[in-house]
C-alpha cells in the first residue's frame, strides 16, 4: 500500500511538474533535474529513504505554483518589472495553494512554501531563518538555484559547473545553508576526481 502510494505521488508529481516546465522554453527538465539533485543531496546528507523520497516529490512540485505566471513572463528576456517580479514571487505560495487541494500531498507543502527562504531570514514568503526553514527546503534551495545558473536562462548563458559551485559558496551562510553547500561542493568534487 505505501510503494503504491508513494509511486502515486511520484507519477502526480512528474504530470504537474511536466505542465510547468514544458512551459519554459529554456529549461523544460528544470524540475526533474532538481528533483534528482535534490534526492542525491539527502541522500549524501544520510538521511532516510522516506524523506529522501519526499524531498524528490517536492523538487518535482516545487514550481508548481508558475502554472499562474504568463508564459513571457517566465521567458522573458529583460529585466522584470516590479510587478512581473512580485508574480513570480508569489509562485511559492500559489504552489502551497494548489497543492492544499491534494490530501496526499499534504506533507509536501512545508517544502514548496519554503523553497525560496534564505539561510540569513531575507528570502520569501516568510522571512524565515535557518532551522526555522525546513530541511527539505534548504535543499530544494540549493538544488534550485544550482539548476538554474547551470542551465540557459533567457537573460544569461550557463555558468559551467566550477562557476555555480563558486557562486554557491560565495552566498553560504546568507541564502544557503552552509552544511548543504558543503556537501553539494564535495559531492562535485568526489565526482570531478573519479572522472578524471
Amino acid at each position: 500500500e505505501e510503494l503504491v502510494r508513494d509511486e502515486l505521488h511520484l507519477a502526480a508529481a512528474q504530470a504537474m511538474a511536466a505542465s510547468v516546465d514544458e512551459r519554459n522554453v529554456h529549461d523544460q527538465r528544470h524540475a526533474e533535474s532538481v528533483a534528482r539533485l535534490a534526492s542525491v543531496i539527502a541522500a549524501e546528507m544520510k538521511m532516510d529513504e522516506d524523506d529522501i523520497h519526499r524531498i524528490r516529490v517536492a523538487g518535482l512540485l516545487h514550481d508548481i505554483g508558475l502554472v499562474t505566471v504568463p508564459e513571457e513572463i517566465i521567458n522573458k528576456r529583460d529585466h522584470l518589472s516590479a510587478d512581473e517580479w512580485r508574480r513570480i514571487k508569489e509562485h511559492p505560495e500559489v504552489g502551497e495553494t494548489i497543492l492544499k487541494h491534494i490530501a496526499s500531498l499534504e506533507s509536501f507543502l512545508p517544502m514548496v512554501r519554503h523553497h525560496h527562504e534564505h539561510y540569513d531570514g531575507a528570502g520569501y514568503p516568510d522571512g524565515l531563518a535557518k532551522e526555522k526553514i525546513p530541511l527539505g527546503a534548504r535543499i530544494l534551495a540549493v538544488a534550485d538555484a544550482f539548476q538554474a545558473m547551470i542551465s540557459d536562462r533567457p537573460y544569461r548563458r550557463a555558468l559551467t559547473t566550477d562557476q555555480a559551485l563558486a557562486e554557491l559558496q560565495m552566498s553560504s551562510g546568507t541564502q544557503f545553508d552552509p552544511e548543504i553547500v558543503d556537501t553539494v561542493v564535495s559531492l562535485f568534487r568526489n565526482l570531478q576526481e573519479k572522472a578524471s
